[in-house]
């Protein structure tokens, strides 16, 4: 069971004791151990939204900023995506890519 992410053992999982004093110890040794470390996670997870909503953001400013491409350069741009894509074997149906 050790990797399986949200199970935990405690007390007599991890003491080995019929002891329940010392298992309750140890209970609530892991169990602050799990919440400090989920708290830890939780504030890293927000910082870096707040990180990416801010580089989309400019990313959106200098988009709305930017001029248009041409149809040429779109033309351009869709012929290196389809040479990519005959490189890579791929035909145009994810699913069935993803399954070879």
């Amino acid at each position: 069971m050790r990797d399986l992410p949200g199970v935990f053992g405690l007390g007599n999982v991890l003491t080995g004791k019929g002891n329940i004093r010392d298992s309750r110890d140890n209970s609530q040794h892991i169990s602050r151990q799990v919440l400090a470390s989920y708290s830890n996670e939780q504030d890293q997870a927000g910082e870096a939204r707040d990180q990416i909503r801010e580089q989309a953001r400019t990313l959106s400013e200098a988009a709305k900023a930017s001029q248009p491409l041409s149809p040429d350069q779109l033309r351009e741009i869709a012929k290196l995506v389809e040479l990519r894509w005959k490189a890579a074997g791929y035909r145009g149906d994810y699913r069935a890519y993803v399954a070879r």
